[in-house]
């Protein structure tokens, strides 16, 4: 890409949503929505620190991993630089949208996510559709198949169909977006035929002008999952999955601080919990932790935070390790609270100082 300005200034437009996070950081609250359901309500949420900063992050990454795979690709410089451009600009717009709404539920000005990105994302299918015609043959940019790629007629036949598809859809995008919940899995419908119908357009033109003997092979063109470029950045997302995953699922901390008057507890990707200790009925250690089924909150290979359902204890609220087996039961009146820590010596400890404290 010979305009690297232009990315580096969409970079620091990806990255604004830190900044906007930064400048609220006092009006927002530790718990923002980080999930958000088919119907655009929020039904996950995480740690203030991990939606402000974690999101503009990723997104940067995508947009760089996006840039370097274009550039490897000797067959794409230059000539599809005004799709690169538009494309340049995904990140930073899914950013800032993204950061509008979870802000906006933080400040409790509720917007819902899938009105918003729908008429987003249709937009943007009418300026890509528009562009996908002029898209010269190239390994890593446009419509990538066996027929595509082989074959430069087929190439630009199929990416003229594809333009008229993806402005149809784009379209329909648009309208879905002001229309009830209830048409919000139409958005699925679009997305497979955007991408079966120029398959198949593909396809059926290869097989008509195999039958006629005018289909040739390109020997310029090589297989798509033979290109270098692409090879780098599949190896790119790939770790980039591995890692955010590994994050996600194999991360946090729950740290408890027993006072003489209260226990706080303090978790990674959802929200704090302050307990008066003069209000707790009960205290009760055990060496299992009993079963329950979560209705709300955050869970991971390490962590289960929020609100479950159990035979014995109903709804109740659970601040857990998975990897240990020990507990500890609070009651206060009809209120139930699991929690422990990282080991069994650890949750023991823990028990001790809260009995200790409510027995006074």
């Amino acid at each position: 890409m010979k305009n690297k300005k232009y990315w580096l200034l969409t970079s620091l437009v990806t990255l604004l949503p830190i900044v906007i996070g930064l400048l609220l950081w006092d009006a927002l609250p530790d718990l923002l929505p980080t999930h958000f359901g088919a119907d655009g309500t929020a039904d996950g949420w995480g740690s203030k620190s991990f939606a402000v900063f974690a999101f503009p992050l990723i997104f940067l990454a995508l947009h760089w991993t996006l840039w370097f795979g274009t550039r490897l690709d000797k067959q794409n410089r230059g000539h599809n630089e005004k799709v690169m451009n538009l494309l340049g600009l995904l990140c930073p717009v899914l950013s800032l949208s993204l950061a509008i709404v979870i802000y906006n539920a933080g400040l409790g000005l509720e917007l819902n996510m899938t009105r918003v990105m729908l008429p987003l994302l249709g937009a943007f299918l009418l300026l890509v559709g528009n562009w996908l015609p002029k898209i010269k043959q190239n390994s890593t940019l446009g419509i990538k198949l066996k027929w595509t790629l082989y074959n430069e007629e087929n190439w630009n036949r199929t990416h003229r169909f594809a333009g008229f598809v993806w402005v149809l859809c784009g379209l329909c995008f648009i309208v879905l977006g002001f229309l009830p919940a209830g048409f919000y899995a139409l958005a699925v419908a679009l997305m497979v035929l955007m991408i079966a119908l120029p398959t198949l357009y593909s396809w059926n033109l290869a097989k008509k002008q195999k039958a006629s003997g005018t289909y040739t092979e390109s020997q310029v063109h090589r297989k798509l999952n033979d290109h270098p470029a692409v090879k780098i950045v599949s190896i790119i997302l790939v770790l980039l999955i591995l890692a955010g995953t590994a994050v996600v699922m194999f991360t946090g901390e729950i740290e408890c601080t027993v006072t003489d008057t209260t226990l706080t507890i303090e978790a990674d990707y959802y929200e704090d919990l302050t307990v008066a200790l003069d209000q707790i009925d009960g205290v009760e250690y055990r060496e299992t932790a009993p079963d329950g089924i979560r209705e709300f909150g955050w869970g991971s290979a390490r962590l289960m935070l929020g609100t479950f359902r159990s035979d014995e204890f109903g709804l109740h609220t659970r601040y857990t390790y998975v990897g240990c087996d020990a507990c500890i039961i609070l009651r206060s009146g009809d209120d139930v609270l699991v929690l422990n820590a990282a080991d069994e010596a650890s949750t023991l400890a823990l028990y001790e100082a809260i009995a200790q404290e409510v027995s006074r």
